[in-house]
């Protein structure tokens, strides 16, 4: 089946169109998001999305150029596309370019007061995520790199770990974002913002405006890089949009809400969850990790455990926990009267204590640094 179009589309519109009609009709749309380099073209590059599929019910219905080829590219304009097999409501796709043409004909962002509230509003549609997830990872430098690193290598083959940067040189003030946004925004389905600057959490609402996300992980592993006020605003924009909020603090306690995407992220990074195993009664043979913290330091602890001595695994894991070195930072919380450091050591110190208790029964003392207080 063909769907012929009255003029040329981007396969980026295209793409986004059918993401649109694909949710109105109650499915969703698949599809990889990958990079060709042509050889003896030097910078040339191709981008393309591949194994498109749009999912209606029982129908898995394969979306190809006029040509029958399994991709679109990009910047690429097509007069059509072509469905495998013709999809059992044929009717469903006819209104394809009316949904392209009010996407593509959707207002910018107006005149902006310097806060974080937004003029042109944004609704969030529930989604199908059982057939994948799209991860929008928001970095700023070497601190949210080493976490978007860590998921990508270890996140499940139905995810696609997208990134966008964005600079540390922002005003306090932003009459108007456009200009430190980044030129493309991948379309997501939950945005993991990892903010590096007191300023840049002005830009969350826009980035998950733009990205069609319907949920946003924001980690407060440093209270001045997301303070407090901020927080604030962003939940209220965010509950009238109706996307699911979690700004973990620190990030290693994101645990589930009972919302889908972040259940999703939080079911794998997240507060860490371990299995400790000894097979003498003395010594861990074996620490299993069954969640770890999304920068990797629980797998590392775990992995330096073995052959330690049961009494002192504990204060082994905090010690570990310092050398990775964990991300958060040693300012000391008023509120908590402790560093998020600290904190984060406690919680994965607390999870070790747990898996070493089937073995010692007696309580474990650790040191906590809570107690001497100033």
């Amino acid at each position: 089946m063909h769907v012929e179009f009255t003029r040329k589309y981007t396969g980026k519109s295209i793409i986004r169109g059918l993401q649109i009609l694909c949710r109105r009709l109650g499915g969703s749309l698949d599809h990889t998001a990958v990079s060709v380099y042509h050889h003896g073209s030097p910078g040339s590059e191709d981008r393309r999305y591949t194994r498109i599929r749009a999912h209606l019910g029982d129908e898995v219905i394969e979306v190809q150029d006029p040509d029958g080829r399994p991709y679109l590219v990009h910047e690429g304009k097509y007069p059509s596309i072509t469905l495998v097999p013709p999809p059992m409501r044929n009717e469903s796709f006819e209104g394809l370019e009316e949904v392209i043409l009010g996407y593509l004909s959707t207002p910018p962002p107006g005149p902006r007061n310097g806060a974080v509230e937004r003029e042109v509003e944004y609704m969030a549609e529930p989604r199908d995520l059982s057939v994948g997830m799209r991860v929008l990872v928001v970095v700023q430098g070497e601190y949210g790199r080493r976490i978007l690193e860590w998921i990508s290598r270890n996140s499940p083959p139905d995810w696609e770990v997208l990134e966008v940067s964005i600079s540390k040189e922002l005003p306090e003030i932003m009459d108007d974002p456009a200009p430190y946004l980044p030129e493309e925004v991948p379309d997501a389905d939950l945005v993991l913002f990892l903010s590096e600057n007191r300023n840049s959490p002005q830009l969350a609402p826009d980035l998950v405006r733009a990205s069609g996300a319907i949920a946003i992980i924001a980690p407060v592993d440093r209270s001045d890089w997301m303070p407090p006020g901020q927080v604030t605003q962003l939940k209220r924009i965010f509950s009238r949009w109706k996307v699911d909020t979690s700004f973990p603090r620190p990030f290693c306690s994101l645990e589930a809400t009972g919302a889908q995407a972040i259940d999703r992220f939080a079911g794998l990074f997240g507060k860490p969850e371990v299995e400790v195993l000894s097979e003498d009664g003395r010594t861990v043979s074996e620490v299993k990790v069954i969640r770890g913290s999304p920068c990797g330091c629980t797998h590392y602890v775990a992995g330096n455990l073995a052959g330690e001595d049961l009494e002192s695994a504990v204060e082994k894991a905090g010690l570990l926990h310092h050398h990775f070195p964990c991300l958060a930072s040693m300012d000391r919380e008023d509120d908590l009267d402790d560093t998020l450091m600290h904190v984060s050591g406690l919680i994965l110190k607390r999870e070790t204590e747990k898996g070493v208790r089937k073995y010692v029964k007696r309580k474990i003392s650790y040191l906590d640094p809570r107690q001497f207080k100033r």
